[in-house]
């Protein structure tokens, strides 16, 4: 998913999981090309991978994470992936609905 055109700094994410397994955000800086108009998950290394930890399904875990300074990964468009993986290459998709995720995001 495109969170964003052109550069961006994450100043922090909210994010729940009501799932029994953890789940991971993967945050890419992509540059398009007419070839490769978007990053294709379990491809394209992101750069930077965070855990939202497992909990259950009748409860809820959450992280609400600020960073201070900020983090960039690049030039690029900010997009999101989700995956039940934290491997780089992993494409298992999670189920609709095991994680409601906010990036907070400033742009540059």
């Amino acid at each position: 998913t495109k969170v964003r055109d052109g550069p961006a700094t994450v100043k922090g994410i909210i994010a729940v999981n009501t799932a029994s397994y953890a789940i991971f955000v993967k945050l890419y800086w992509y540059v398009p090309t007419s070839a490769a108009p978007t990053p294709t998950v379990g491809t394209t290394a992101p750069q930077v991978t965070i855990a939202i930890p497992a909990l259950g399904t009748t409860t809820a875990s959450g992280l609400a994470q600020s960073f201070t300074e900020g983090f960039t990964g690049g030039n690029g468009n900010l997009w999101m992936a989700v995956t039940k993986l934290a491997a780089d290459t992993d494409t298992t998709v999670v189920v609709a609905g095991d994680g409601l995720i906010s990036l907070l995001v400033d742009p540059c």
